[in-house]
């Protein structure tokens, strides 16, 4: 009888230090993870002025893309709309 009360109690103060540590574990993971998200708001709104931005600056067409600063143009912009779309993507 002793010996089924002192092995559960053991197994208790087990359980009980498995669960502290997977909460903590938790919180930790919750705090990264609205980390994360405030993160990807930030580069969402920097990645939509930027693109606000290159539209302004080619409102004119003045970069074509036969040179070679058009084409290096038009290659920054694809890149920043490939960015864009994955972090509309992670945002949803």
């Amino acid at each position: 009888m002793i010996i089924t009360i002192i092995a559960l109690g053991i197994l208790l103060l087990t359980c009980l230090f498995v669960i502290y540590n997977l909460l903590r574990k938790l919180e930790s993971l919750e705090e990264d993870g609205d980390y994360m998200m405030d993160w990807i708001f930030k580069l969402n709104t920097q990645v939509t002025h930027i693109l606000k931005r290159t539209d302004e600056i080619d409102r004119q067409g003045l970069f074509k893309a036969d040179d070679e600063t058009g084409s290096i143009f038009k290659d920054l912009k694809t890149i920043i709309y490939t960015i864009k779309n994955l972090v509309v993507k992670v945002d949803e």
